[in-house]
């Protein structure tokens, strides 16, 4: 598929995601078996890898105030 590019919505704030990551962390320390082990570090990856290549701030985003979104 020449030409064509990925692109989604996110929804989330910054601030939002790094709750869902220490949510995530939290969970990873109370998890007993090495099967939920992996997939919680796997979803904490992702998420890091996400946040280390986000802008400061998205060109779309707007004033959190008035909730308004391209």
């Amino acid at each position: 598929m020449d030409g064509c590019e990925a692109s989604f919505d996110l929804r989330l704030t910054i601030e939002e995601i790094k709750i869902v990551l220490m949510g995530l962390k939290k969970r990873l320390k109370k998890a007993k078996t090495e099967t939920t082990q992996n997939k919680f570090q796997l979803k904490i990856d992702e998420l890091e890898d996400l946040l280390s290549n986000l802008p400061e701030k998205a060109p779309w985003q707007r004033e959190t105030e008035t909730g308004l979104y391209n």
